[in-house]
């Protein structure tokens, strides 16, 4: 085989030989996968370090593909761009966003669609009979089209899957040389293994999951974007139940809220209760 892969000061150098390699070994992976009877795959590059909780953020956006957000200065001279993409084969502006709202999205700890990612990303298997990375599809010529992430993400866009990128995980890419030194990744590490915040002050980010309990049609067919919220506590127009709640609960908790519909409201009328399952995925300063 001619693959090929190199680390240099500048970049990281791959060939086509490369993408078929990586792509018949994540089918592999895939195909165990399923054959097992397991409910989701999770593949993580060998070069990213992740904080503990990037699993269970990922997970608790239930949704059938989920990339886990991480930043990267692809070269010296180029700022950090995100690793997950709006229009193919790399394009940050398309489905409905600018690259100035999808950059703010992100930044705001938002579950985003996407039109493809990769490196860190856990895939529902009953999702695998519509999506794989082998064989790869016949696209256009060119390395950044002919990764094996672009052929997952095709088939996914072919078979009316969305992927989405989790923001919430912080993750450290080890691109560069320098930033696979024993003593550069002694301190990544000690950042991305902070001691985990257990309550969620006023101020704090909270990663939190609802479920309506009452309208099950509505929680079938709810986009996934409106059931994970982050937010800064205090800073986010949420209702007064379910602030007072997430300022009680502890991390992994979950509780059902009873929150008062407020007026002027489209579907429901004035001062209807609905009960939700709140559940506090995670909190940070």
């Amino acid at each position: 085989m001619d693959a090929v892969y190199g680390v240099d000061a500048v970049t990281h150098r791959w060939n086509v030989s490369t993408f078929e390699h990586l792509a018949r070994c994540k089918q592999l992976l895939l195909d165990y996968a399923k054959a097992e009877g397991f409910d989701y795959v999770l593949l993580v590059d060998s070069d990213l370090l992740l904080e503990p909780t990037t699993l269970q953020s990922l997970y608790s956006c239930k949704v059938d593909i989920c990339n886990a957000l991480f930043w990267t200065q692809w070269t010296p001279t180029e700022p950090p761009l995100p690793q997950c993409w709006l229009a193919h084969p790399y394009g940050l502006d398309g489905l409905g966003m600018t690259w100035a709202e999808y950059s703010k999205a992100l930044g705001n700890n938002e579950l985003v669609r996407v039109a493809g990612g990769g490196a860190c990303v856990l895939i529902k298997t009953t999702a695998l009979d519509r999506v794989s990375y082998h064989p790869r599809l016949p696209l256009p010529e060119g390395g950044m089209w002919q990764g094996e992430d672009r052929t997952l993400a095709i088939h996914a866009e072919r078979k009316h899957i969305r992927q989405y990128c989790d923001a919430w995980p912080r993750i450290t890419h080890c691109y560069h040389p320098h930033q696979r030194t024993t003593e550069w990744l002694d301190g990544a590490w000690q950042d991305l293994n902070a001691p985990t915040q257990m309550y969620a002050k006023l101020g704090d980010w909270v990663n939190v999951q609802l479920t309506p309990l009452e309208d099950p049609q509505l929680q079938e067919s709810i986009d996934p974007r409106a059931r994970t919220l982050r937010c800064r506590l205090g800073g986010a127009q949420l209702a007064p139940e379910l602030e007072e709640a997430l300022l009680n609960m502890q991390v992994g908790e979950k509780l059902i809220v009873d929150i008062v519909i407020p007026s002027g409201h489209m579907v429901y009328p004035p001062n209807t209760k609905r009960a939700i399952m709140v559940e506090l995925v995670d909190a940070r300063p």
